[in-house]
């Protein structure tokens, strides 16, 4: 656990220094801030409104994060040969590994609670109001959206160039973004196409919309329309078992394949 710790602070520290953590800091937090600068016919629509920008700036600021931190923490290391360094001292390749992912998670958490606090700030001065437990599971789940979007560039990284990964960890994404929503388009009938049934069978366990709950704050805004906690839990955890398959998959391969 030691040896973890100390990649996941290494490589926190690492991204944090980064030069262009801080542009992409400033890319969110001027989304956020230009939502509540948007005019509207009534405060319902500016409300909402506001939300949909202010999640959008949330979540793409974290995606674009993974795909520029996460896969360049580890194929840098692979290409410059710095993590045969790193190993040289008593750390295992599974130990490294999840140390980079965790680093990148703690990255995440950052930015996260700085655009969180930059939203919350922009609602209390608009609508002088504080955010309900049911709004701030908005952002909790788009964080666990992330989380799942760290360990998929994680575990391209490991087995394919900074290019190739950052396209496969791209479209793996939008596959799970779009599959839920290409299922619920598809007409009920007796009898479903195989390009059909091949699509029920991706969406059911790669559906990634399950941590976007941001529909249901916004269309319906004041009403009862959240999942239930059941539904919740299963969200949460769905979410950590894809985390979990990703990395056990990507240390299977990151152990015995070549370091550089």
């Amino acid at each position: 656990m030691k040896s973890i710790y100390i990649i996941a602070r290494e490589t926190f520290t690492l991204l944090r220094r980064d030069k262009i953590f801080l542009p992409l800091v400033v890319v969110g937090l001027c989304l956020v801030f230009f939502s509540s600068m948007m005019q509207s016919s009534s405060a319902d629509e500016l409300v909402k409104v506001m939300f949909n920008m202010g999640t959008a700036g949330f979540f793409f600021t974290g995606i674009v994060i993974c795909l520029l931190w996460g896969i360049k923490s580890i194929c840098e290391s692979r290409r410059d040969g710095s993590i045969e360094l790193q190993l040289a001292a008593p750390v295992t390749r599974s130990q490294w590994l999840i140390g980079k992912y965790l680093g990148l998670c703690c990255s995440l958490l950052l930015v996260g609670l700085i655009l969180f606090a930059a939203f919350q700030l922009m609602l209390y001065l608009d609508f002088k109001e504080i955010m309900t437990w049911k709004q701030v599971l908005v952002f909790v789940y788009l964080f666990i959206g992330w989380m799942v979007f760290a360990a998929i560039c994680t575990f391209f990284a490991t087995f394919c160039n900074t290019p190739t990964a950052t396209f496969s960890s791209f479209c793996v994404w939008v596959t799970g973004m779009l599959s839920g929503i290409i299922v619920a388009t598809i007409p009920p009938r007796s009898e479903d196409s195989m390009l059909e049934s091949s699509v029920k069978v991706v969406a059911s366990f790669w559906d990634f919309q399950r941590f976007n709950l941001v529909d249901h704050a916004v269309e319906y805004w004041g009403v009862d329309t959240f999942p239930p906690p059941s539904d919740l839990l299963w969200f949460a955890a769905y979410g950590i078992a894809v985390v979990v398959l990703l990395l056990s998959a990507a240390t299977v391969i990151f152990n015995y394949r070549d370091l550089v």
